[in-house]
């Protein structure tokens, strides 16, 4: 997916994707509480090893306020 998110929602934090940052989908509902605070890392992999696997992008990475 192009688009990817993690927000508080009902006390829990939804992760989720879209394709056009217009319509999403949710993946993942944790089953604890949000955070206070969070640690985040941001990995770009391929699935076997290549020479040139060429480049991620990553771009507007932003924080909600609380």
């Amino acid at each position: 997916m192009r688009w990817l998110r993690m927000r508080p929602s009902g006390g829990k934090l939804v992760f989720e994707t879209s394709g056009d940052a217009h319509t999403w989908t949710i993946q993942r509902t944790s089953t604890v509480a949000v955070p206070t605070m969070a640690d985040v890392t941001i990995d770009a992999v391929t699935p076997a090893v290549v020479v040139m696997p060429g480049f991620a992008q990553f771009e507007g990475v932003d924080v909600c306020p609380p």
